[in-house]
């Protein structure tokens, strides 16, 4: 079985409207996570807004909201659309509406009544899946000032963080625009941008922010066109000394080991 520390305990939302079955899923999954348990569609959607759990567990058959509908909704929405969903089918479930999951986006599927041991070993395992293209994602992906203006087809992560990055470009120079600007420019409370940053590129949303100002920092310097105080006030730090303090902790050299080469 994955071991996890408790600082990565993964963090499991069971949609369900039956309470037996619900407790059946949460005394299996509580031993490697935490749990948010929800009656409905509805209440769902609004929990996954507030917490981004690391995976959804949906029934299909649930009153208002079903799993299809809920499904789609995550999918397609920019906060949410990183979260693995498995669904979890009535005996009744045709092949056309299983076919109509999986275009919706869907990881997976289980027939109820379903073993919870298969139930936890497919959840982690889609969490780990989404671990491994995490990983692959931070090697690949090379956020460039140029990249912003581009127009070719990028996975929904690169989208997201372009458009974030975009946000950030126009304030880089103000040592006052923090985490919590960025959110409310985003559309996002701070701990939703906190939760979508951890789950797409492993940091916090001030780590990432943080070294963008320094890269941005480093290619001025590497242009030979600024002096180590004017780059410092364009990626926003005021304190010069500061600058090259947290610089020189980043890249090991000092912002004028840079501009004397």
């Amino acid at each position: 079985m994955t071991q996890f520390s408790d600082h990565d305990a993964p963090i499991f939302l069971i949609a369900e409207d039956h309470q037996e079955t619900r407790n059946l899923y949460r005394s299996t999954l509580k031993k490697v996570g935490s749990i948010i348990e929800c009656k409905s569609g509805k209440e769902a959607l609004q929990k996954i807004a507030e917490e981004l759990p690391d995976i959804v567990i949906s029934d299909v058959d649930m009153p208002g909201l079903d799993g299809f509908e809920l499904c789609r909704t995550l999918k397609s929405n920019e906060l949410t659309n990183h979260i693995p969903v498995i669904l979890l089918t009535g005996s009744k479930t045709t092949v056309s509406q299983r076919i109509e999951g999986i275009e919706l986006g869907a990881d997976d599927y289980l027939l109820k009544p379903c073993d919870p041991l298969e139930l936890r070993a497919r959840a982690l395992n889609l969490i780990e899946q989404r671990k491994r293209l995490l990983e692959k994602f931070s090697q690949v992906v090379r956020l460039s000032w140029e990249q912003t203006s581009e127009q070719h087809a990028r996975s929904a992560d690169e989208q997201f963080l372009q458009r974030i990055l975009a946000l950030f470009i126009k304030h880089m120079h103000d040592e006052t625009f923090q985490v919590e600007d960025l959110a409310e420019k985003a559309g996002y409370s701070r701990s939703q941008l906190h939760r979508k940053f951890k789950a797409i590129t492993g940091k916090s949303a001030s780590q990432f922010l943080q070294e963008l100002r320094l890269n941005r920092a480093k290619d001025l310097l590497k242009s030979g066109r600024f002096n180590v105080s004017e780059v410092s006030f364009q990626v926003g730090y005021s304190n010069l000394s500061y600058f090259s303090k947290v610089f020189k902790e980043t890249f090991g050299m000092l912002p004028s080991d840079i501009t004397t080469k």
